[in-house]
This record gives C-alpha cells, structure tokens and sequence, in this order.
C-alpha cells in the first residue's frame, strides 16, 4: 500500500483538469465489497461532493464550512437524520417530501421562524 503522501503527489500530479481543479469524478468502486472511508480532507478552497449512488448509508459528520454548506436533491430509501448543526447564517430547507414523520425538536433560532405552504394531510386542520 502507497503512503498518503505519495497517493496525494500523485493524484496532484496525474488527476488536475484544465480547470486546475483535483478531479476525482465517476469513480466506479460498485464492484468493491468493503466500506470506503473518506475522512479528514483539508481543502484551501472549495469541495464538490455529488452525484453519488451509495447502496448503504451515507455519514457527513464533524464538517468545518467556513463558507455555505449546499445539500440538494437527495433521494434517500431510509431516514436522513440532521444533528447538532452550529449556523453562522440562514438555516433554509424547503421543497421536501417526507413519506412518514418529520421531527423537529430543540431548536434555538435568533432570528425568524418563517414557515410557508405547509401541508400535512394528517393534522392540517388542527395547524390552522
């Protein structure tokens, strides 16, 4: 097995686009039986994570962004489950579908609570 420090000089060296962008896309690792650990990235600028097919769970935990964190278009067959975030700005989820419950407990917000087109065809009399 290659160091982690040969892995990087040569990914720098054989994986850089025109772009000058490290471009680690369309890896196809479905053929691999193990898990794949992806852990303790240190990036100067930003990080494009997408267009992912996993066949088990997906763990995003302990991330530093001191820019915007931008999660979008997810199809997830079990749960997704949003812990102890720490927001310097807006918090802003919309447009999602949710086949069972959606729980929302021990929130502290200094700003606005704004809530819109909320429909739930199970209590929805009991909201207005």
């Amino acid at each position: 097995m290659i160091s982690k420090k040969e892995l990087k000089e040569f990914l720098l060296k054989n994986c850089v686009n025109e772009y000058g962008e490290l471009d680690l896309s369309d890896l196809d690792f479905s053929d691999f039986c193990g898990d794949i650990t992806f852990n303790g990235l240190k990036a100067k600028r930003n990080v494009d994570v997408g267009c992912m097919d996993v066949g088990g769970d997906l763990y995003q935990c302990d991330q530093h962004v001191h820019g915007n964190l931008i999660q979008d278009n997810q199809v997830v067959g079990g749960d997704i489950t949003q812990n102890n975030q720490s927001v310097g700005g807006d918090l802003f989820q919309g447009f999602q579908t949710v086949g069972r419950d959606l729980y929302l407990g021990k929130n502290s917000v200094s700003g606005k609570i704004i809530q819109e087109n909320l429909d739930n065809e199970d209590d929805s009399k009991k909201l207005n």
